[in-house]
């Protein structure tokens, strides 16, 4: 509940399974969504990291990477090691060298696999 009032009218990902506040942008390559949230409080209001990784799974398998672009780091290993981050504090421009360098990374994913996709997300989304 307090999830979907945080996102408020932003696209959520709703089904019988997940509610996640995630949506496919750019040809259904490109995902956007909140932070992956962890433990009791944080899953309160954020994305639950274990629903996200359990979506992204059961939709594209191991043909997804994660981009983190929030001053907020978390281990690689909850996206068994498809993490790369790319830290900038929240609602701030990223330095123009950063801009280019996540921009290359994630061209150079999806030029890889025409199936891989690519999930990106700040601290609130």
């Amino acid at each position: 509940m307090f999830r979907s009032l945080i996102s408020g009218s932003r696209r959520r990902i709703q089904d019988g399974t997940f509610n996640l506040d995630l949506t496919y942008i750019c040809q259904n390559r490109i995902i956007a969504m909140s932070f992956p949230g962890q433990g009791s409080i944080e899953t309160q209001y954020r994305n639950d990291c274990v629903q996200v990784k359990k979506f992204l799974e059961e939709r594209h398998g191991a043909k997804y990477f994660v981009f983190n672009v929030s001053e907020k780091t978390y281990e690689k290993e909850r996206f068994d090691g498809r993490v790369a981050n790319f830290n900038w504090p929240d609602h701030h421009a990223p330095p123009f060298h950063l801009l280019f360098e996540l921009v290359d990374q994630m061209k150079e994913w999806l030029e890889e696999d025409p199936e891989n996709v690519v999930v990106v997300h700040c601290n609130s989304g």
